[in-house]
């Protein structure tokens, strides 16, 4: 049952607890391409998702967290982007209307965040993400990411999103920490 995270001045929705086996799932799905775990992280992210939408009809953007140049590199696809594409083909099946758009795109370099607390984390995420196109209105954006852990990451791709005037109505996420 997806949980709704504190500390966010957005809705914000995680499905499983981020511990030392959700880890080992997470990896699985992005560095190792595991199909199970890559579907257990999709259920998770749907389940989400649909924590905020209850049954609507009105068309909804999935937006994708970016995926940073060097791990893109590595792994030779963006495994979040991935998720939000085969997310909303099961939602088209299900006659939702969910859309996945890549709008998000890396502004600057970013380090790893692993290991970094709340503060380090901001700092160096701050105007890390930006709009691709020239976008000035969109439907309804929901915010995708897999793990949240101090929201860092969401924060700064509704404010890359607000900046541009596009309205967020919140984000989802596979696992959190539930520190929040």
């Amino acid at each position: 049952m997806p949980r709704k995270l504190s500390n966010f001045d957005f809705p914000v929705y995680a499905t499983i607890k981020y511990d030392s086996a959700a880890m080992k799932v997470v990896l699985m799905a992005k560095e190792e391409g595991n199909r199970s775990a890559q579907e257990l992280l999709k259920t998770a992210l749907l389940k989400s998702i649909r924590s905020l939408v209850r049954n609507t009809r009105e068309e909804i953007w999935i937006v994708p967290i970016p995926t940073s140049e060097k791990p893109y590199r590595k792994r030779g696809i963006d495994p979040i982007r991935e998720l939000a594409k085969q997310i909303c083909r099961e939602a088209r099946v299900e006659d939702e209307n969910l859309i996945c758009k890549s709008i998000l795109e890396v502004r600057r370099k970013v380090r790893d965040q692993t290991g970094l607390n709340n503060l380090e984390r901001l700092s160096n995420l701050a105007g890390a993400f930006q709009v691709k196109s020239d976008l000035k209105e969109s439907p309804p954006i929901i915010v995708i990411d897999d793990v949240v852990a101090t929201g860092s990451t969401l924060r700064e791709a509704v404010r890359a999103l607000k900046e541009r005037n596009l309205t967020v109505i919140g984000g989802a996420s596979a696992c959190s920490t539930f520190r929040h």
